[in-house]
């Protein structure tokens, strides 16, 4: 039974949580971003497509260094209803799409658009139809530089009463340890 019970846990895949003193870093809030208003419509398949990404290191102080944690799980959440958050494994850029779908977004139109560089997307696996999923929340592994990249889908941006826009805030946690940062819009 204890080689039955070791070979079981060799083939656990993970990604494992982190270790005590392990930390989650981002490199800094994204500040001066543009948004058009004239496309702050939700759910209109129009925005602002981000790629980002964290890291998880933990001080090795045997080696006197800082070490990539690769493996370790990280769940990202967005503070905002209308910034999804999507793996980098499931955007894909299409080259051409068809001209009846600009600016359309409904159902039919399996492309998003990102104003930021004014190219259509298309979200795979589970993430394929956005009709009725608003991923604010997901989970995944870090490479082997202790990297987990990822992207945010800004579809509108959130406006106070005075009109102001108010940044959108993002969390990244591996349990042992919570970063955060904020989207601020022009």
């Amino acid at each position: 039974m204890p080689l039955l019970l070791a070979l079981s846990v060799g083939c656990a895949v993970g990604p494992y949580g982190a270790p005590s003193g392990a930390e989650v870093s981002y490199p800094g809030d994204a500040q001066g971003l543009i948004f058009d208003i004239t496309y702050n419509d939700p759910d209109d398949g129009i925005g602002l497509l981000i790629k980002e990404f964290v890291t998880v290191t933990m001080d090795d102080a045997s080696q006197d260094r800082v070490v990539p944690l690769n493996n370790i799980q990280v769940e990202i959440t967005s503070g905002w209803p209308a910034a999804y958050v999507i793996p980098s494994t499931a955007v894909q850029l299409v080259d051409e799409y068809e001209a009846a779908c600009e600016g359309d977004g409904s159902a039919e139109c399996d492309a998003w658009f990102d104003i930021g560089e004014e190219h259509y997307y298309e979200f795979a696996g589970e993430y394929q139809d956005l009709g009725g999923l608003r991923p604010t929340y997901m989970s995944g592994g870090t490479d082997n530089r202790g990297t987990l990249e990822f992207y945010v889908f800004v579809d509108s941006i959130p406006y106070d009463d005075d009109g102001e826009v108010i940044p959108i805030p993002m969390y990244a946690s591996i349990v042992v340890d919570t970063v955060s940062w904020s989207y601020d819009f022009e």
